[in-house]
């Protein structure tokens, strides 16, 4: 008999599930923060937050975002900037809070998932995968922000499944005004209360007026500070405006076109990275705005009538499914695709456990995302447009594409649409 292992149960069967999954919280927590901890001790101050620092001080000193200083951020962006430099202006110690900060804030979202699952299980195994990916990325992950925009999504879905509509979208807002991707999980959740919820007006109303008022608390200062109102939103036009990043879908094409001898193309750099140019990137590029507002548009549009299609309501790990297939459209038709960006769907790929649907195929999907995520770290490695470098790119994109198709089945399983994706 396993008298350890019957000792261990019985000592964890003493506490509430809720208590246990706590327990895995602080786990979590401390795994990251000595990831982390290990992962800056080995590098020093560098990477993003480096830069972040720089405007942080600047902010600081009295400067004016967008009117004073460049900023290509969304504005609540440079508020968490601007948290550590509350503390120190030593760049080392800057670097240790920013770092330690954005650990937290990803146990947090551990944790989120795991009250998300429909069962301690499936909570523990999401939390598991979940952190296995920002293991991976640990190096990375900690000195960019994009693992705080990620978890205020992660802490809106579990609100939003809670149905505390005001905190919900309050906290989406604010992720939206951080980074600008969960512009579209905002599109999703009201065409979810507007289509399946019960009370669809109560709903929307109060997450309209949370995302307003958000908006205004937000911009408000910056008007009365003298920041005018173009200058505010000039961080969308630097987007817009950028070109074809390397590590993008369309660059990855033409890099691979370029190997084969079909077009020419140039390494530029661009902003602290790099763009493709040449003759073929330059003609696609007045017209590309235009193809990702079509694709948005029309992903949309799809999720919309898959939910109205659907003969069952959704649960909050469908809705989740949703938002994994909107997010890689976006990521993949994007001008700039940088690695960070896969730490968007780290958590709703995490939440596909939660999918009755896909049990059967979990531990291969699970696999293939941390495979995908440690090709993203091995071609940064790589010479950039080199053949292993487009090679390693082109199976990233691929398993994205196997994640979106994924989702996009599973979601018209659910309706009447199910024998026409199976043809496609």
């Amino acid at each position: 008999m396993n008298f350890r292992g019957d000792s261990v149960r019985a000592f964890f069967s003493r506490f509430s599930p809720q208590a246990r999954m706590f327990m895995a919280f602080c786990t979590i927590a401390l795994v990251f923060i000595i990831a982390t901890a290990l992962a800056l001790m080995d590098a020093g101050p560098s990477g993003d937050a480096v830069n972040f620092y720089g405007q942080a001080l600047l902010f600081k000193e009295g400067l004016l975002p967008y009117a004073e200083f460049e900023f290509e951020f969304p504005p609540l962006a440079l508020i968490f900037f601007s948290i550590p430099i509350i503390f120190t202006t030593d760049l080392t110690v800057y670097c240790w809070i920013f770092a330690v900060m954005c650990a937290v804030l990803m146990a947090i979202s551990a944790y989120c998932i795991m009250r998300m699952a429909p069962s301690e299980r499936l909570a523990y195994l999401a939390a598991a995968l979940f952190s296995i990916l920002v293991l991976v990325y640990i190096t990375e992950s900690v000195k960019k922000f994009d693992g705080i925009a990620m978890s205020l999504t992660v802490m809106a879905l579990f609100f939003f499944s809670k149905k505390r509509w005001w905190v919900a979208y309050a906290l989406m807002t604010a992720a939206a005004l951080t980074k600008l991707y969960p512009c579209l999980f905002i599109l999703l959740m009201l065409g979810y209360n507007i289509i399946q919820s019960r009370d669809r007006f109560s709903a929307v109303r109060e997450g309209l007026f949370s995302c307003i008022i958000v908006f205004l608390l937000v911009f408000i200062p910056m008007w009365i500070a003298g920041i005018t109102f173009t200058e505010s939103f000039s961080f969308l036009g630097f987007h817009s405006d950028r070109g074809f990043h390397v590590e993008s879908l369309v660059a990855t094409v033409l890099e691979a076109l370029n190997l084969m001898g079909l077009t020419d193309i140039e390494i530029v750099p661009a902003h602290f990275t790099h763009d493709v140019s040449g003759p073929l990137a330059t003609a696609l590029l007045p017209y590309w705005n235009y193809v990702i507002m079509a694709f948005m548009v029309s992903a949309v549009v799809l999720c919309f009538f898959l939910m109205r299609r659907s003969v069952a309501k959704w649960t909050v790990a469908d809705l989740s499914l949703s938002m994994l297939f909107i997010c890689i459209i976006f990521m993949l038709t994007n001008k700039v695709f940088s690695t960070q960006y896969m730490m968007w769907i780290f958590p709703l790929i995490a939440m596909m456990f939660f999918v009755p649907e896909l049990e059967d195929r979990m531990r291969l999907l699970a696999v293939s995302a941390v495979v995908m995520q440690i090709f993203c770290i091995v071609f940064l490695q790589l010479e950039t447009a080199s053949l292993p470098y487009v090679v390693l790119c082109a199976i990233r994109d691929v398993l994205l594409i196997v994640f979106a198709i994924t989702a996009l089945r599973t979601l018209a399983s659910k309706t009447g649409c199910r024998p026409f994706i199976r043809r496609a």
